[in-house]
C-alpha cells in the first residue's frame, strides 16, 4: 500500500507576562506548514500575581480556530488556581529549597464545527499540579491528567532538565563569561 501524507495541526499558545496576570492572549496554529493566527476573544489568565499559599483565583476564556469554512473548532471555560502548598521539591534535575505548589482546574467545552454540521459541544475538565520555584520560569514540575466522575487520571508527568528560556531559545550553555561563544536555537 502506497504511504499517505498525514495532515499535521499544531498549536502552540502565545502569553504575555505582566506584574498582575500571565494571559494567553493568542495562538499560533499550524495546518499542513501554513501558519493560521487567532486571537482570543477573552483572554487565558493563565496566572494571576502574587502567587501565594491560600490564594485562589478564577478566569474565563474563549479562543476560536477556524479553518475556512469546513472547521471550526471553539474552546472556552473557566480556569481555576489555587495555590495548596509551599515546601521543598526534589527531581531527577535538582533540588529546589522553595518551591509552592498550584492547583489548576480547567472546565472547557470544545465546539466543532465540521462543515453545515452544527456546533457539537464537548465537555472536558482538565487538572493540573504544578510547582513554581523561584528563580525559574515556568514550573519545575508539572502532573496533568483528566478528572472524571470526581476521579483523577495522571496522563502526563514533566519536569524541567534543564532551565527554561524565556524568549523560546535553546542555549548550549547557560552559565558563561564575557568572552563565551554561546549557540542559540529557536524553540
Amino acid at each position: 500500500y502506497p504511504l499517505r501524507r498525514q495532515r499535521q495541526m499544531c498549536i502552540r499558545d502565545r502569553f504575555k507576562t505582566t506584574s498582575k496576570k500571565m494571559t494567553a492572549q493568542g495562538r499560533s496554529l499550524k495546518f499542513n506548514g501554513i501558519p493560521v493566527p487567532q486571537f482570543y476573544s477573552d483572554e487565558d489568565e493563565i496566572y494571576q500575581f502574587p502567587l501565594k499559599y491560600g490564594r485562589k483565583d478564577v478566569s474565563s476564556f474563549k479562543v476560536a480556530l477556524t479553518l475556512g469554512a469546513q472547521f471550526s473548532l471553539i474552546q472556552s471555560g473557566t480556569r481555576t488556581n489555587t495555590v495548596e502548598g509551599e515546601g521543598s521539591l526534589k527531581t531527577p534535575f535538582k533540588n529546589y529549597p522553595s518551591v509552592i505548589k498550584v492547583l489548576t482546574t480547567i472546565d472547557q467545552i470544545d465546539s466543532i464545527k465540521i462543515g453545515p454540521l452544527p456546533f457539537f459541544p464537548i465537555p472536558r475538565k482538565m487538572v493540573e499540579y504544578k510547582w513554581l520555584a523561584a528563580g525559574f520560569v515556568g514550573p519545575v514540575l508539572i502532573v496533568k491528567g483528566i478528572s472524571f466522575a470526581g476521579r483523577f487520571t495522571v496522563q502526563e508527568i514533566k519536569f524541567q532538565d534543564k532551565p527554561v528560556s524565556l524568549v523560546g531559545f535553546d542555549a548550549d550553555k547557560y552559565v558563561a563569561s564575557a568572552n563565551s561563544i554561546i549557540k542559540l536555537s529557536d524553540t
